[in-house]
């Protein structure tokens, strides 16, 4: 669903770009500067997610899967973030919020956020079930998102 409403939104945007009211009443070289700042989040997240995904290797899943044990993954980009994907996501989601800054989109990446954090919580406790010690070593000195950002106690 997250997904049509912003490939909606994008079609729109394209297409019919005054239907749209963005929420900024900036000058035009500041609406350039959020243009271009929104251009390099989406596809730097983009790169990010990709890389992210390679590094995560054979374990690379979708959801969780009680029972499987494929293998902690501690290295890449995993090295500085528990969570690059989803930081992808968000980095990706938030680039395109300056590209199409309206109510929606604010919306969405805030829905977005709270999802990805749910998910998140539910993830750890999975790997925690999973990987015991090995994880909670881990997690104490990678942080969540963001290194030396949430880390476990």
């Amino acid at each position: 669903m997250l997904l049509g409403c912003v490939v909606g939104q994008a079609i729109v945007a394209a297409g019919w770009p005054e239907s749209l009211s963005r929420l900024d009443a900036l000058s035009q070289s500041r609406v350039k500067l959020l243009d271009v700042t929104g251009a390099v989040l989406l596809f730097g997240g983009i790169v990010l997610l990709v890389k992210a995904q390679f590094d995560l290797g054979a374990s690379w899943r979708i959801g969780i899967e009680e029972g499987a044990s494929p293998g902690l993954v501690t290295s890449g980009l995993y090295r500085f973030c528990r969570n690059p994907i989803f930081l992808a996501i968000v980095v990706t989601l938030t680039g395109y919020t300056l590209l199409v800054l309206t109510r929606l989109s604010v919306i969405l990446l805030l829905g977005a956020f709270i999802g990805i954090r749910q998910q998140v919580l539910a993830e750890e406790r999975y790997l925690l079930r999973t990987y015991g010690d090995a994880y909670r070593r881990y997690a104490r000195h990678v942080g969540r998102f963001l290194p030396g950002v949430g880390m476990l106690r």
